[in-house]
């Protein structure tokens, strides 16, 4: 039964919904990205994200942040945008260290970038520190 629902985008959402009312991130980033960025700029890009488990959720569901999600999966994709308010622009865009444009021009400062895309995250960073965000949050995949 709850494969079924979660196929119907209705009630997928509803689901969602119900849940980011209380989600904290995952674990307790959310938290910590909250109190490291305090001071700096009210924006974040996050790719590698799911619509409800993602470590910027917090910020999104704060008015006074604005924010950048990017995932490859349509669906989620799809999900998200029906879930957060136009200040959250989400785009659906596999990424590459060759298609980062996207992340260096979505603000003029990043105050939080995250990235969890297994296995690329070092690769994206090291093309990414430039642009110099306040607050870095990277997966690590534990063996790797």
């Amino acid at each position: 039964m709850k494969n079924v629902l979660k196929r119907i985008a209705l009630f997928r959402r509803a689901y969602y919904r119900m849940r980011l009312a209380t989600a904290k991130g995952q674990s307790n980033e959310g938290e910590i990205i909250e109190r490291l960025s305090a001071d700096g700029p009210k924006t974040f890009v996050e790719f590698g994200f799911h619509p409800i488990e993602f470590n910027c959720v917090n910020l999104a569901r704060s008015v006074e942040w604005q924010g950048l999600l990017i995932d490859g999966n349509d669906q989620q994709v799809s999900d998200a945008r029906a879930l957060f308010p136009a200040r959250i622009e989400i785009v659906q865009r596999f990424l590459t260290v060759d298609n980062l444009d996207l992340v260096r021009d979505a603000f003029r400062e990043i105050g939080v970038l995250s990235i969890d895309v297994d296995g690329n995250d070092y690769w994206f960073l090291r093309e990414l520190l430039p642009t110099r965000p306040h607050v870095v949050a990277a997966c690590r995949v534990r063996g790797v």
